[in-house]
């Protein structure tokens, strides 16, 4: 299947393509009754529309729960937090897309959303996955930025040629049905070869409608049907929605922010394969694809969205920190065994799918043996951050740090920040405190120590503004 990206009048956002690979993660919820959530949407805050929620104990800790079927007792139902790990991912019914709705700092204090598009195996980003990025700056929540295998990184921006109202969703102040005609540009600057954001020019027209409806949605391949108010978000393939020749229809709902999409076109037939309920055919338009994420697969440990790499976001700064591009590209190994072997640096299929980085010693351990990155500190100001999951592949223990050094431009060290572990038969999600960037560092290195024998496993390794 070609997975570029279809572009017409307007650039198509969602992938119509993508894996089919069995589904790697833990289970979905358990089935049970329908699900309706009867709530107040008047006066909702236009990040409420955007962001998932998440059920929080006493003390504040987000919970692996659907927060659609209720909180359990003494938690309490809020946005996902930025910098929170998500406890939970909402997968399609086919359970071969992941797509959440995390927040993230943009520019200043600015808030970014990000979407991903995430294909099994998941939680890393391999060549089919993608992104789209919601922005919150202007008077319309609008989509700025996205990615795909076929254009790459793209932005939208606005009549303005600003990183705001592009890609138009909904107004800061909705509070029922309205329209308006959208104007943006469209720059696919990773592959043309431009430095981000890219260049503004050649701006089109498209129609914009939104609405409050009940929808209910899930109710096929087994996924629960749940009922509840959303947001229906119509953009036409150009300025005039008679004559327009598609619709990309969005769903955005309180609980979890983008829940659905649809592509609509004029003269085409029904896709085959498609996993959603509801009509087909609508006036001249023919549903042509959908994506419905309502199909909830806990997390217990979490997941850092920090590692979700996109540049209109503040996201992890280090290449393949998942592994998901194949091999250990970006990665370097440090020091030598006892016997004067190098320290051994490869991939191996995770336990939880997906691709990790084994390391060990090669023989006895001496102090010193690791692997880095090294990342440039252009642009990295204020509050850092790191983490990764490490784990032992042989099930038993392994200890050693987690640490980033902070170097000038001589390779002295200005800074250092280290998260000591140590990590029997599971799995540990690291997070360093927040620190600051050394207003003299020229680089930072991101270095796994290893301080005992044993063969370490290394995923979703990220380094963030805070």
């Amino acid at each position: 299947m070609n997975c570029s990206r279809i572009v017409s009048l307007v650039p198509v956002l969602q992938l119509a393509c993508g894996g089919t690979e069995a589904f790697v993660d833990d289970g979905p919820v358990d089935l049970g009754d329908d699900v309706v959530v009867d709530e107040l949407v008047a006066g909702a805050a236009m990040e409420d529309w955007l962001i998932q929620d998440v059920c929080a104990d006493g003390a504040g800790r987000a919970l692996a729960v659907d927060p659609v079927l209720g909180c359990p007792r003494g938690a309490a139902r809020r946005d996902l937090r930025s910098g929170e790990a998500l406890p939970y991912h909402r997968n399609d019914a086919a359970n071969a897309q992941r797509h959440d709705s995390f927040p993230r700092p943009g520019v200043g204090s600015a808030t970014r959303i990000v979407n991903p598009f995430d294909f099994a195996p998941f939680n890393e980003q391999g060549p089919l996955d993608g992104y789209d990025v919601v922005e919150t700056d202007g008077a319309f929540a609008s989509i700025i930025g996205t990615r795909d295998p076929g254009g790459l990184a793209g932005t939208f921006f606005s009549k303005r040629c600003t990183l705001d109202d592009a890609w138009l969703l909904f107004p800061r102040d909705v509070a029922g049905s309205g329209q308006t005609v959208a104007r943006l540009s469209y720059d696919q600057w990773e592959r043309n070869g431009r430095a981000f954001p890219g260049r503004c020019g050649g701006a089109v027209d498209s129609f914009t409608a939104w609405r409050l409806s009940t929808v209910t949605f899930g109710g096929v391949n087994g996924v629960r049907a749940k009922t509840m108010p959303a947001l229906v978000v119509d953009h036409h393939g150009g300025g005039d929605p008679n004559r327009s020749d598609h619709i990309e229809r969005f769903y955005f709902t309180r609980v979890y922010g983008l829940t659905r999409w649809e592509r609509w076109n004029v003269a085409a037939a029904p896709a085959a394969g498609v996993v959603c309920n509801g009509p087909v055919r609508e006036g001249r338009f023919v549903r042509a694809d959908c994506r419905d994420w309502t199909n909830v697969v806990p997390n217990g440990e979490g997941w850092s969205p920090q590692a979700w790499a996109t540049p209109y976001a503040a996201s992890t700064r280090l290449v393949n920190g998942d592994f998901g591009q194949g091999g250990t590209r970006g990665w370097s190994s440090l020091g030598s065994s006892t016997e004067g072997r190098p320290t051994a640096l490869g991939t191996a299929a995770g336990s939880g799918g997906g691709t990790v980085a084994q390391v060990h010693c090669n023989g006895r351990c001496s102090p010193g043996q690791s692997i880095f990155q090294d990342v440039a500190r252009a642009g990295l100001v204020g509050r850092l951050r790191f983490g990764a999951t490490v784990r032992s592949a042989a099930r038993s223990a392994v200890s050693g740090e987690l640490v980033v050094f902070q170097l000038d431009a001589g390779g002295g060290i200005v800074g250092r920040v280290g998260v000591p572990f140590s990590v029997g038969g599971g799995r540990a999600r690291l997070t360093a405190p927040a620190f600051d960037a050394h207003p003299s560092a020229q680089r930072l290195r991101f270095q796994l120590y290893l301080n005992g024998p044993g063969t370490f496993e290394l995923d979703d390794a990220w380094l963030a503004p805070d």
